[in-house]
């Protein structure tokens, strides 16, 4: 295995951990990393967390910070496998998007590497929780 192999499986793993944890990591409001953050992200690399909904948690901005040379892809992805609010092989090196109030809709958030280079990124989830919504 190479060494940029081998930082694809620890991020990986380390995403995989993170989602086991979200229930109790969420029991408040607060920013969550979905990709291992900092880490280097492959070309054609992609990182999403679990959907929410799960005791009234909900997922309600995306941040993904990269390099400016490189291009870089953040959706909301419902059931269906639908993109919602998504930003398209941009070259902006802060992708953010809030779609708070509307949060009523279960959901999860995609960041992915569309470039041909590899980059540090840095995928970031806002959870709230709120029980007004999603019972």
């Amino acid at each position: 295995m190479t060494s940029s192999q081998i930082r694809v499986l620890g991020a990986l793993l380390l995403s995989c951990a993170l989602l086991l944890a979200l229930p109790a990591i969420a029991a408040a409001d607060g920013w969550v990393e979905f990709n291992g953050s900092p880490a280097s992200m492959a070309p054609g690399a992609s990182f999403s967390t679990g959907y929410d909904c799960n005791s009234n948690l909900h997922w309600d901005n995306i941040y993904f910070t990269k390099s400016h040379v490189a291009k870089g892809t953040i959706a909301w992805i419902n059931t269906s496998g639908g993109w919602n609010y998504s930003v398209v092989d941009s070259y902006e090196t802060i992708m953010s998007y809030s779609i708070y109030p509307d949060i009523d809709w279960v959901k999860k958030l995609y960041a992915k590497n569309t470039s041909s280079i590899y980059y540090d990124g840095d995928a970031q989830g806002y959870l709230r929780s709120d029980s007004s919504y999603c019972v």
